[in-house]
């Protein structure tokens, strides 16, 4: 699914940076995902940021449009922590903590159940891969907030460590 909505954006910021005459598109990918790292041995990489990818669009559009169009992903090499650090310094603590509160990154964040365990529709699960790297870029984010509903399950408890469904990812990228 994230490299087919990856194609679709990256196709349409093509379409709309050639109708502008814009020399090239953005991408906001980090890190492991950027870089098609699977954070667990059980889980395979979509490739929807690799730069390989990029390239061979690249090319494609080129033979398309008849002009290349650059993609660009200026995040790419960087750590989720280093991109809150950056955006923090840029801004400010306190309206980078405003906008973030407002940013999701879960995985199932609609779901109202995660493992067969019920969770609010909204709520970030705590447990997804995403999840597991914001919360190492953000530690202090678990404290709940007015703004933000706070993550559904925390794997700073054992129960949610070792629950066969909830756990999984943790125990696949923790050994």
């Amino acid at each position: 699914m994230d490299l087919i909505r990856a194609l679709m954006f990256l196709t349409l910021g093509a379409v709309v940076a050639e109708s502008f005459g814009a020399p090239r598109v953005f991408q906001y990918e980090n890190g492991v995902l950027a870089m098609a790292i699977p954070p667990a041995g059980t889980m395979v990489p979509t490739r929807h940021a690799h730069p390989e990818l990029h390239r061979r669009l690249m090319r494609l559009w080129e033979t398309v449009f008849g002009r290349h169009i650059d993609i660009r992903n200026p995040f790419a090499l960087m750590t989720k922590r280093e991109e809150v650090e950056s955006f923090t310094e840029a801004i400010g603590n306190e309206r980078a903590e405003r906008v973030l509160r407002q940013t999701q990154t879960c995985w199932r964040l609609s779901q109202a159940h995660v493992g067969g365990e019920p969770k609010l529709p909204g709520q970030p699960c705590g447990v997804c891969t995403p999840c597991i790297v914001r919360r190492t870029a953000r530690p202090l984010e678990a404290v709940r907030a007015k703004s933000w509903p706070g993550y559904a399950f925390d794997l700073k408890r054992l129960s949610v460590r070792r629950h066969a469904k909830l756990g999984m990812t943790f125990a696949h990228t923790s050994s």
